[in-house]
């Protein structure tokens, strides 16, 4: 993994989240394409301080390996597993979660026009005891996407 990112403040963790993701052609190993988009860096990189839904105090912890994102995904060895809706309590293959040295990063799968599967990025976050528990979900596969688009008419 690169090493920590260590910048002066959240403003230049915003500028290097939008030279180094956004504006860089990013693929997972297996060739998903990977769009970063600047408004995702509020959701990203800040934690609730009260355990509240707003998300209202920068995580150092997370920015600090906003490096690690690029270099998880590329990496074929990194466990990919289906990413988990909290709302509906059950596993989706239209999340893909990989996990890196206790660092979880989730992308949102989609279709292109012609059909080549694209990813949205989500969110990350370190936790090791999080990390643990993801890692227990349903492996994610291509073919079981595909399956399931398929199921579902898409």
């Amino acid at each position: 993994m690169p090493p920590l990112l260590k910048l002066d403040d959240v403003e230049e963790y915003r500028k290097h989240y939008i030279q180094s993701l956004c504006r860089q052609r990013i693929e997972t190993h297996d060739g998903i394409r990977v769009y970063f988009h600047p408004k995702v860096f509020d959701h990203a990189f800040f934690e609730n301080s009260d355990r509240t839904q707003s998300k209202d105090k920068f995580s150092k912890t997370r920015s600090q390996r906003m490096d690690w994102i690029a270099a998880g995904l590329s990496d074929p060895t990194a466990p990919c597993v289906q990413g988990w809706l909290p709302r509906h309590e059950t596993h989706t293959l239209n999340r893909r979660v990989t996990v890196v040295h206790g660092f979880v990063i989730v992308i949102e799968l989609g279709r292109k026009q012609n059909t080549n599967l694209k990813a949205n990025f989500v969110t990350c976050y370190r936790g090791s005891r999080n990390a643990a528990r993801t890692l227990k979900s349903p492996t994610w596969t291509r073919n079981a996407y595909y399956d399931a688009s398929i199921e579902n008419g898409r």
